[in-house]
């Protein structure tokens, strides 16, 4: 019945696009569901609400990344919350079939948000670090959105860990400049460094900040019993 359409409307939204019913989901935005309302899913806890663009990205839809493209092109949010994480920072942490399809989503969602959160900008640094291609360009438009010159000091600490040379040159390019870390930062920018086992990020880092004999000693120690080291790291380390 029409009448129970109101109460009923974002139940439905959200069993489609849990199910990935992209013509369900299509219908019930047609006859005026809002994309942006907030659902609680069944057998969740009462404190637990989703829209229907962090639904897609949760695991529960079949080919998340084609349905939150679809949800995308209708008008969804990128910038909403779900519970305690940005949609954007949820998108980049889960896995998908598609690389590339999820590369594009991202990509789309980054240029239809004003700004980005910085635990999503963490997330996506991350990510970046783990594809072949189209991470510069993730990385190019967080640049354009100035988000390196204003908080580049820890996303270079977060790059220097699972990100590519090219990652970490291109956020400097757009303003991300080792000389502005602050102690914290840059402490764990070089034992990041040390933790992927990468001499070259930490020459990268030597050549550009300035550290104390007792940073790199204090690097050095908790590198070694970490088990976490390259041994031509840790000889550049003594050496400078």
């Amino acid at each position: 019945s029409s009448t129970h359409w109101p109460e009923y409307s974002t139940k439905a939204l959200l069993a489609a696009v849990t199910g990935g019913h992209t013509k369900a989901v299509q219908y019930l935005l047609d006859k005026g569901v809002n994309i942006n309302s907030y659902m609680k899913p069944k057998n969740e806890n009462s404190d637990v609400q989703y829209t229907a663009l962090c639904a897609a990205f949760l695991g529960h839809a079949k080919d998340e990344m084609i349905m939150a493209q679809f949800l995308l092109d209708r008008g969804a949010n990128p910038q909403v919350k779900c519970n305690w994480k940005s949609v954007l920072e949820i998108a980049s942490e889960t896995p998908a079939y598609s690389q590339y399809r999820k590369w594009f989503v991202l990509k789309k969602m980054l240029r239809g948000s004003r700004r980005v959160d910085p635990d999503a900008v963490s997330s996506l640094i991350k990510y970046a670090g783990k594809i072949d291609y189209g991470n510069l360009d993730l990385i190019d438009e967080l640049g354009k959105k100035g988000t390196f010159r204003k908080n580049g000091g820890r996303y270079l600490a977060d790059a220097f860990y699972g990100s590519s040379m090219e990652v970490i040159e291109r956020m400097s390019k757009w303003g991300a400049d080792a000389k502005n870390l602050s102690p914290e930062e840059r402490w764990n920018a070089l034992r990041n460094a040390m933790k992927a086992g990468s001499a070259v990020k930490a020459t990268w880092l030597l050549d550009r900040v300035s550290y104390t004999k007792g940073e790199l000693s204090d690097i050095v120690a908790k590198s070694v019993m970490s088990g976490h080291f390259d041994v031509e790291a840790i000889n550049l380390l003594l050496k400078h």
